[in-house]
């Protein structure tokens, strides 16, 4: 090829390569131009963090500004070659006003270079404090000039943010990374080879002061001689414990409006512990309760490993009368039999006589008219001898037969009578939400329980509940209203209470005498809802906060709490009452288990004028028809006493 080119055509082209390798010297040693792969020592230390990390997504942020920076726009290039390999997206920060939410494990990667602050207040001003899950997400700031001060700035913004898990890198050894909480404070560290770059930064908090909300509940926080100093009860122990854990104090912070578990307002704003979770005053609220449609969106929850069952607790059914435990042995069908077969029987006994009496030589019964029929009759019901009675053997066979059946079903009759005297009954209990319609009592319960109901109730059930309701402050879910209220109203009244506050109802309220509690829980429940602790969305202590809280569960330890719950010590408690708490439910869901109120192998009942007063009754009752008959009789003999004109 060299024979077919000129000299000079030769000459040319080694004058054009020479002078290609001079600029490509001058540009590199004058100009300072990085070569190619100037950057690959950060893309490497990127990619190898990002294989540890192992996000479900891997975001690569770039600024419009890094195409005109040649030394961004490369980083940027290699980190996208290098995380090939991974699931990987590249985004422009500026089409962003507000990092996405996401519930899923990212890592997001910036590129910083110099000290360019309006480039870095873009950045943390994109990043969301009110992201979720703040443990699953991840972030790398590539910033190979970055200064003690930068870092320090930078680490600050983020953690005014909420977010723990950020690191600087500005070499392949030299990444940096932040304690929100030490001894000596906010500090900025190296990362040491060996450890992980991103971890639990919660373990110890150096004795920062957590704002817990926190308000008296009867059942589960309960109040020691001073709020200041704790709460006891299943809410109060978990609080109080993770505070130990964390080495961490404490300040109970309880609603300014004396609305506790909060509510929604048509303006957009909150009441009680809500509002102050919303507010930024408090950190958490360590009271279970339900979460509100209204709030959801703007909350994070622990996991709800319990259910809130509503249920609605109606006045216990009542004793059948007692003056009518002789009316009640039978049903209204055998009674109804009862009586037409008696009267066929008497004109059964009728036809017979006559037939028998129309023989020769066949002597006529004596007293033998239809109402002498009847009378006799009765008087052998009710066991009553009688006087005379016909010799034909024909009826007498007749009146044998019936002197056996009344009897046997006599017998039947006070035997039942008095396993009622023993065993009383009762109307049935209203277990379904139908039966609502015809309860007529004021319906007591807190504000939120009626707003969380609505929606769930079809619409006859809430009708029958709304028809009667009685709507409490949120302020009364603190104090054990219920009972006062039964009091005053002699027991005639009904709620809407959660399943561990209906139990302690029928507790409190249980008589003793009667061997029954005063109050029923309608076994249909109105809705069942997740019960949880409360965050505000994007707190960065929910993570650790459920990790202590499955520690606690798994090992056993709540349900030692609940098991040794301050209202279930009873001093002097009967032992009547002690086994009606064993057998009421202890998951709380009383549709799943029927509740023995009397067991007649071991108890027994004493007979008081309250059961004894029927035969009270059906004497007076006699009593009164003999008297009737009395003045009948005298005034019938005085109708037809004879005038002085007949005589």
């Amino acid at each position: 090829m060299a024979k077919m080119l000129c000299p000079r055509t030769v000459r040319i082209l080694v004058l054009v390569i020479a002078k290609v390798h001079f600029l490509k010297a001058v540009t590199c040693e004058h100009f300072n131009l990085p070569e190619p792969k100037h950057y690959e020592d950060l893309s490497q230390k990127v990619c190898e963090i990002a294989e540890q990390v192992d996000a479900h997504v891997n975001l690569i942020y770039s600024s419009h500004g890094n195409a005109k920076d040649d030394n961004l726009h490369d980083l940027g290039e290699e980190l996208l070659h290098c995380m090939s390999r991974l699931p990987s997206y590249k985004l422009q920060f500026e089409e962003f006003k507000l990092e996405l939410y996401r519930n899923y494990s990212t890592l997001s990667v910036f590129t910083l270079a110099g000290s360019d602050s309006t480039h870095l207040r873009r950045i943390i001003h994109m990043l969301n404090t009110k992201q979720p899950y703040k443990e699953l997400q991840k972030y790398i700031f590539v910033w190979r000039n970055a200064r003690e001060q930068d870092m320090q700035q930078l680490f600050k913004a983020i953690w005014d943010k909420q977010i723990l898990n950020a690191i600087v890198v500005k070499g392949a050894n030299s990444v940096y990374t932040f304690e929100p909480f030490t001894t000596t404070g906010f500090l900025v560290r190296q990362w040491l080879a060996g450890e992980p770059y991103f971890y639990d930064k919660l373990k110890n908090l150096h004795h920062f002061q957590l704002r817990i909300s926190m308000f008296k509940d009867f059942l589960r926080a309960i109040p020691k001689s001073s709020s200041q100093l704790g709460y006891t009860g299943v809410d109060g122990l978990m609080a109080s414990s993770i505070v130990s854990q964390l080495n961490a104090t404490v300040q109970y912070v309880m609603p300014e409006d004396n609305e506790n578990y909060g509510a929604c307002l048509e303006n957009g704003s909150y009441t009680g512990v809500l509002r102050d979770l919303l507010g930024g005053r408090t950190h958490v609220n360590f009271n279970a309760q339900f979460v509100l449609p209204c709030v959801a969106e703007r909350i994070e929850t622990l996991y709800p490993y319990f259910k809130r069952i509503l249920y609605v607790v109606v006045p216990a059914a009542e004793m059948f009368p007692e003056y009518l435990i002789f009316v009640y042995a039978y049903k209204d069908s055998v009674w109804q039999i009862f009586v037409v077969f008696f009267f066929l029987v008497v004109a059964a006994f009728a036809l017979l006589k006559w037939a028998i009496e129309t023989l020769r030589n066949v002597e006529k019964m004596k007293d033998g008219r239809w109402y002498d029929l009847i009378e006799l009759f009765w008087k052998v019901q009710l066991g009553v001898p009688i006087n005379y009675f016909s010799s034909t053997h024909t009826l007498r066979l007749f009146l044998m037969a019936w002197i056996l059946f009344n009897y046997v079903m006599t017998s039947i009759y006070f035997a039942k009578v008095e396993s009622i005297f023993v065993h009383a009954s009762y109307y049935p209990e209203i277990d379904r939400l139908d039966g609502l319609h015809a309860l007529d009592v004021p319906i007591f319960g807190v504000q939120n329980i009626f707003t969380a109901v609505k929606p769930a109730l079809k619409p006859q059930h809430w009708r029958a509940i709304e028809r009667h309701a009685v709507h409490l402050p949120q302020q009364f879910s603190s104090f054990q209203y219920a009972v006062p209220i039964a009091v005053r109203k002699h027991w005639r009244v009904a709620y809407l209470l959660r399943g561990e506050t209906a139990r302690d109802l029928l507790a409190k309220t249980y008589d003793a005498e009667r061997r029954r509690p005063r109050f029923h829980v309608v076994k249909e429940h109105m809705l069942a809802m997740p019960q949880t602790y409360l965050l505000p969305k994007g707190s960065p202590f929910r993570y650790k906060f459920q990790e202590f809280e499955s520690r606690v569960l798994e090992s056993g330890i709540f349900e030692y709490w609940t098991h040794n719950a301050p209202h279930k010590r009873v001093n002097g408690a009967s032992p009547d009452l002690e086994e009606f708490r064993h057998e009421l439910p202890n998951d709380l869901n009383f549709e799943a288990q029927e509740i023995d109120v009397a067991d007649d192998k071991e108890k027994k009942v004493v007979l008081n004028m309250r059961i004894l007063q029927g035969p009270f009754y059906m004497w007076a009752f006699g009593m009164g028809i003999s008297f009737l008959g009395f003045l009948l009789e005298h005034a019938y003999c005085w109708w037809r006493r004879p005038s002085v004109f007949e005589l």
